[in-house]
């Protein structure tokens, strides 16, 4: 977990400075613009399993591996939509797991996803602050399990467009944008995460009678190519938010 917060110290400092930097974007009472995110996940789940072989569900940290292209819409200074797509890697870590009277110490399921969402947001867009909240749905292309013993030996498997888990996972959020630039998004997926009914090539599929996954992201906003482009056009607008 150290290596964790030493690299997520540093992306903060590096995003902050950055973000200090760039390029504002235009208040007026009509804009179109959109900025690249990459974001530090923290994932929790709810669970139930049917036997009474419980296993512990511990915090699953994620980074690099979560990109989004968010595009605004501002209609006033004080509400806009957002929409966004990108990629991202959500799933469930636990410790403990007993598995056909095998106890491992740490297993780690997880998809990869297409990601895409919409939301409205309120609040002073020339002063980088707002809230929002709005829907997403993710398209499962990757599953992936990895099952950690004791004796630290490990299990590896991987099935493209499983049906270790739904197809598609819809999802609520809610979040606030700070005027430094930090970004703070949660949210609530309604399905569980694991299939109950799947059979296929992932061996020892848990049966969980409930798995629904909490996400909180934090994020600081980065300068793309939009932002260098209207430098050149000499665009100087007012203000920068995400």
């Amino acid at each position: 977990m150290k290596k964790y917060t030493i690299l997520f110290i540093f992306i903060c400092y590096a995003c902050g400075v950055q973000a200090q930097d760039l390029v504002p974007i235009p208040t007026k009472t009509k804009s179109v613009y959109s900025n690249w995110v990459m974001d530090l996940s923290l994932q929790f789940a709810n669970k139930q399993l049917e036997t009474e072989n419980e296993s512990e569900i511990a915090v699953r940290t994620i980074m690099f591996t979560n990109f989004t292209n968010f595009t605004h819409f501002n209609f006033s200074n004080n509400f806009g939509l957002l929409s966004g797509i990108g990629l991202r890697n959500i799933g469930i870590r636990a410790r403990y797991e007993n598995i056909e009277d095998v106890v491992y110490k740490r297993t780690v399921r997880r998809v990869y996803t297409l990601n895409a969402s919409l939301a409205a947001k309120l609040g002073s867009f020339s002063k980088h602050c707002f809230v929002y909240g709005g829907g997403e749905y993710d398209l499962a292309f990757h599953f992936r399990q990895r099952l950690k013993t004791k004796t630290n030996s490990q299990i590896k498997q991987g099935e493209w467009f499983s049906n270790a888990t739904d197809r598609f996972l819809p999802s609520v959020f809610i979040g606030v944008q700070l005027p430094k630039g930090l970004n703070l998004k949660c949210s609530y997926y309604f399905n569980d995460f694991f299939n109950k009914n799947y059979k296929g090539k992932i061996e020892n599929f848990p049966t969980y009678e409930q798995s629904q996954m909490i996400n909180i992201a934090v994020s600081f906003q980065f300068r793309n190519n939009l932002f260098k482009l209207m430098q050149n056009l000499d665009v100087k607008p007012k203000a920068v938010e995400m």
